[in-house]
């Protein structure tokens, strides 16, 4: 669980374990998932390790410098993702077992939907 100034909210007061996880909201235009990054994967796409993370934060002397990078490095990008889904309370949510970034050329694709929608007319 998440930690909030040493504390978590079902066992209290807790010597914490670092970890690096995202939790991110992915949208494709037609609807959003919430998906769950394990450290892994979320190593993979980062481009950076727990440990460099960790004296990146020291370095800045603020821990949420990792998130705020890891927040510009994902933000607006592309992804494939695989796992298990699924639903509750809060909508659906995608355990993620593989995950990687999608590169498309984006002069091509914006041509690809100008065709389609003079198509369309």
């Amino acid at each position: 669980r998440v930690l909030q100034d040493g504390k978590c909210s079902i066992h209290g007061t807790v010597e914490g374990t670092l970890d690096l996880r995202a939790k991110l909201v992915v949208d494709d235009g037609t609807g959003a998932i919430n998906v769950i990054l394990n450290r892994d994967l979320t190593e993979k796409l980062f481009g950076k390790t727990l440990d460099e993370c960790k004296k990146l934060s020291d370095d800045a002397g603020d821990i949420n410098t990792t998130a705020r990078l890891l927040k510009d490095t994902l933000l607006d990008k592309m992804v494939s993702l695989g796992g298990n889904a699924l639903t509750d309370d809060f909508g659906m949510t995608l355990i993620a077992r593989e995950a990687d970034f999608v590169h498309v050329n984006v002069k091509e694709k914006a041509l690809q939907l100008l065709e389609g929608l003079r198509g369309e007319l």
